[in-house]
């Protein structure tokens, strides 16, 4: 009885060694298939604590939200005079009968009066513009008998308070029609660019709009997409224009130069306005200013 223990630890030595053989065979086996075969798969890691492999991260794509598209009677103009005199209008509508809104301010816009010329029968406001400095001049209907929408040009030397029709003035403005059926140029009535277009433009010899969320400039021929997608607003001065418009790389919109060959210079993010909210621009020697909401901002222009 005294040699049984030794037995068994000689048996299991004996085991370990067999089982250690047969681990090197298999080790030996699997090589020599990975060398006869390269496209064999390799046999799975062992796993346990540090051995796992790491998840694959991805940095997911920006994407942009589209604006949606104003409403008609909701759509919104902005006019800077000198001096701190701002000129902003909602524009209404003759046909479904919402009344427009005309203010004036003359401290850059921290407050604000009605100047509606509701005495003349306005019912839509189609364009606006400063004039003469501190002053104003318009395209909108008037209630004229039995036509709701009778389209008039009107300058004011009052501050707003009176308006009267200036027939020259209507006959070199250039507007889109209160149906959207055309737009009126001097001398010619040119075709619209989509069914729906807002923030119409006169840019120097460039005509511009923002037509199911692009801008486009009409060339002399026919209309030619210009600039960034999703646009909100335009604003033209002399032979280009600036483009409102979401962007992937700002969360709020993006000011962007924008010419009849395109975008140009580098856009401007603003944070603080929101695609959502109806906006009007309009370009000041200072930078470009924006109606957004209810507040009137400036921002930066772009800059090549």
């Amino acid at each position: 009885m005294a040699g049984q223990p030794r037995t068994k630890t000689w048996t299991g030595i004996a085991i370990l060694a067999v089982l250690a053989v047969v681990v090197a065979v298999l080790i030996v086996l699997a090589m020599q298939r990975v060398a006869r075969d390269p496209g064999a798969a390799p046999m799975p890691p062992a796993t346990g604590i540090g051995t796992e492999s790491p998840t694959p991260t991805t940095t997911p794509t920006p994407t942009v939200t589209a604006p949606p598209v104003v409403a008609r009677d909701d759509e919104r103009l902005l006019a800077v005079g000198a001096g701190g005199v701002l000129w902003r209008a909602v524009a209404g509508s003759c046909e479904a009968g919402v009344e427009p809104l005309l203010e004036r301010s003359v401290d850059d816009g921290v407050t604000w009066t009605d100047v509606t010329p509701r005495y003349r029968g306005i019912t839509q406001i189609m364009s606006l513009a400063p004039f003469a400095a501190d002053q104003a001049e318009m395209v909108a209907t008037i209630a004229d008998g039995a036509d709701p929408c009778a389209t008039r040009a009107m300058r004011t030397f009052s501050g707003g308070e009176f308006w009267s029709d200036y027939d020259d003035v209507l006959a070199a403005s250039t507007f889109l029609a209160f149906d959207r059926s055309a737009v009126v140029a001097p001398g010619a009535e040119l075709p619209v660019p989509c069914a729906e277009p807002r923030s119409f433009q006169r840019a120097g010899d460039l005509i511009a709009a923002v037509c199911d969320g692009d801008a486009v400039v009409w060339d002399g021929a026919s209309w030619q997409p210009a600039g960034p997608a999703d646009v909100v607003a335009v604003a033209g001065e002399g032979g280009a224009f600036v483009a409102l418009h979401a962007a992937a790389d700002c969360e709020g919109l993006a000011v962007s130069v924008v010419a009849e060959t395109g975008a140009s210079g580098v856009p401007v993010c603003s944070p603080d306005l929101s695609p959502a909210a109806p906006t009007a621009v309009a370009l000041t020697d200072g930078g470009v200013t924006v109606w957004h909401g209810d507040e009137v901002v400036t921002v930066a222009m772009p800059t090549s």
